[in-house]
């Protein structure tokens, strides 16, 4: 998978996030280990963000039957840091 900006949101079809990647599951992150991506996310998905932040909490997608994997929706933990329109 190409690199993705941090912070950025896909959908992925497969059945393990990549690396550098992550599910939208609500999990909590140490800020310690991530602090880049809480630099963008900061506790906008919870966390008390002196130690920890959460990931956004998105549902996969259904699929047509029982035996499909959802479509998962993951968030780039690693790559390129995003660069603001206004300059900053």
């Amino acid at each position: 998978m190409e690199d993705g900006t941090i912070g950025e949101i896909r959908l992925f079809a497969g059945t393990f996030a990549p690396q550098n990647w992550a599910f939208c599951d609500g999990t909590i992150q140490q800020i310690a280990t991530n602090e880049v991506l809480f630099t963008v996310i900061g506790t906008q998905f919870g966390g008390d963000g002196v130690s920890n932040f959460a990931l956004p909490k998105l549902a996969p997608l259904p699929t047509i039957g029982a035996e499909q994997t959802p479509i998962n929706y993951i968030i780039c933990a690693n790559g390129m840091y995003p660069r603001r329109s206004d300059g900053q």
